[in-house]
C-alpha cells in the first residue's frame, strides 16, 4: 500500500527502488502502479474488509466469465456451476489481495471474448473493446501479456480462414497492442 499511497496523495508514479536494499535508489519500472493505488483507494474507503470485498468480486468476475465462455458451447447451467465451484475450490488456496487477480479477470473476459469471436458471433466495439481493456490491464499486472499472447494466438489460428472472424481477430490483436502503449514507459513496459 505504501506506492499505491504515494500515487494517491500525487507524489507520482515511483521511478526509483525504494523497498529494496540492495538495489535502493536504481530505476524501476512500476507496471502495477494501478493496482497500488486501486488497493490504497479500497483500503482507505474500508480498510483490509474493502481489499477482501475487492478480491471477492473481481474472482466472483472470473467465475462470471468462466460462466459466459461456457455457455457459448451450450454447456448446460449445471456443469458451467460444478466448472465454477471447482475454480473456486483450486482459487481458496491463493486467499490472499493479489495484484494477479486483475489478471485473472482480465485474462477470463478476453479468452470469452475471443471465443465468442472466433465462433463467428457479433462482439460489438470489440476493438475499441480490447484498446481500453489492454490500456487499462498493461497498468494493472504484467500478465497483459498472456491477454497479448492468447489474442495473437487466436488470430494466428484463423489465418486460413478468409472469413469475416479472422479479419476482426486481426483486428482485436492491432487494437489491443495499441492500447498497450498508453502506461507511463511506452513501449518501455515490454522491456
Amino acid at each position: 500500500l505504501l506506492y499505491g499511497e504515494k500515487i494517491l496523495a500525487g507524489q507520482g508514479i515511483p521511478t526509483r527502488e525504494e523497498s529494496s536494499h540492495t538495489l535502493a535508489g536504481e530505476p524501476w519500472v512500476d507496471f502495477e502502479w494501478l493496482t497500488q493505488a486501486v488497493f490504497a483507494g479500497a483500503h482507505r474507503l474500508g480498510g483490509f474488509p474493502a481489499l477482501i470485498a475487492l478480491k471477492t468480486a473481481l474472482l466472483f468476475g472470473v467465475g462470471a466469465a468462466l460462466i459466459w465462455m461456457l455457455g457459448l458451447h451450450g454447456i448446460p447451467a449445471l456443469y458451467a456451476g460444478l466448472a465454477v465451484a471447482l475454480f473456486a475450490a483450486g482459487i481458496v488456496v491463493k486467499s490472499d489481495v493479489r495484484p494477479d487477480d486483475f489478471s485473472l479477470l482480465l485474462f477470463s473476459l478476453v479468452m470469452a471474448g475471443l471465443e465468442r469471436v472466433r465462433l463467428g458471433r457479433v462482439l460489438p466495439f470489440a476493438g475499441p473493446a480490447a484498446f481500453l481493456l489492454f490500456a487499462v490491464w498493461v497498468n494493472l499486472h504484467g500478465a497483459f501479456i498472456y491477454g497479448l499472447a492468447a489474442a495473437a494466438s487466436f488470430a494466428v489460428g484463423m489465418l486460413g480462414d478468409t472469413n469475416a472472424p479472422r479479419r476482426r481477430m486481426l483486428g482485436i490483436l492491432g487494437c489491443a497492442s495499441a492500447g498497450c502503449l498508453l502506461n507511463p514507459y511506452g513501449a518501455g513496459v515490454f522491456a
